[in-house]
């Protein structure tokens, strides 16, 4: 499961239940058993990199203040970690602070159709270029809860910078604009822990 670092790192995000210890409580989260209670390994091992990989980047290893804003890890969903938010605002402003940005119009439009459903606060990570994983927090119902999960494209990506006279402003600006409708509407896959892993490892290096 984790090492001893990653558990004390999570500790106080898990709210286990009475006469629960975390390192149970995380077990509980993470484990997948088909109808006889058999540990199906591969799935469990996917959860715990999801956790890993959600830890690494919301800053649970330098204890970031986007990371401190966190209240609760409450479990897994498919791709997303689960979390509760104590204060939108202060988690906005950490997760701005730290390479994310808070995306409100344009979220909430694309909610009206058939490939959206982020209507409230949606944050998204900004990547150097569009094919690059991007970690979204995703507040759909107006609550305190946020579903994290890896885009496999990035519609906040940094946006390239011409050179040369207004015709290559304008070219810019199209090609912009193709690009992310682009990426929005055709998202594809989550991808998977590891290539998740994979990405954060070698962005690292």
């Amino acid at each position: 499961m984790l090492s001893k670092e990653e558990l004390e790192i999570i500790a106080e995000k898990i709210k286990p239940d009475k006469c629960e210890t975390v390192e149970e409580a995380f077990n509980r989260m993470v484990e997948i058993r088909d109808e006889n209670r058999n540990l199906d390994q591969q799935a469990t091992a996917a959860n715990v990199t999801q956790i890993i990989n959600f830890m690494d980047r919301a800053g649970g290893r330098w204890d970031s203040p986007m990371w401190s804003q966190i209240a609760e890890i409450k479990g897994l969903t498919g791709p997303h970690v689960v979390v509760e938010i104590s204060d939108h605002d202060a988690f906005i402003k950490a997760a701005e602070g730290e390479g994310f940005r808070r995306i409100r119009y344009v979220d909430w439009l694309f909610s009206l159709t058939p490939w959206g459903c982020h209507r409230y606060n949606s944050i998204r990570e900004v990547t150097p270029v569009s094919s690059a994983f991007s970690l979204h927090f995703a507040n759909d119902h107006g609550d305190c809860v946020y579903y994290a999960h890896w885009d496999p494209t990035s519609i906040t990506y940094l946006i390239p910078t011409w050179s040369f006279g207004i015709v290559d402003v304008i070219c810019a600006a199209v090609l912009e604009v193709a690009e992310w409708v682009y990426r929005a509407l055709f998202h594809g896959s989550f991808p998977t822990p590891t290539e998740v892993s994979r990405r954060l490892k070698s962005s690292a290096a």
